[in-house]
């Protein structure tokens, strides 16, 4: 069973766009990956500083221990890291349903 990684971003005042720009150009980073089968990222329709980036891997280690010891890995934080207003809050869900 697959495993979302869902990582939750709250971007400072005023660097919104250019945060969901940089999201938005690492996703052929992802897409290169061993083990990441899908990408989404959402923005709040309510609270304009928040973003939601959901990637979709074949298990936890997929992405604790094979993407977060690459280049990759690093190459993504430090371009989106400057735009965070707090730390990003990361969890591990598995799927029950997935539509009706």
């Amino acid at each position: 069973m697959s495993v979302w990684e869902i990582a939750k971003f709250t971007v400072a005042e005023g660097k919104e766009k250019d945060f969901a720009s940089t999201v938005l150009g690492s996703i052929p980073l992802f897409k290169r990956q061993d083990g990441c089968l899908d990408v989404q990222f959402f923005h709040s329709a309510e609270a304009p500083e928040t973003f939601w980036l959901l990637l979709e891997w074949e298990s936890i280690a997929h992405h604790v221990e094979t993407f977060a010891g690459t280049p990759d890995f690093t190459t993504f934080v430090d371009s989106v890291s400057p735009f965070y207003a707090a730390d990003p809050v990361v969890d591990h869900a598995e799927r029950f349903v997935g539509g009706f």
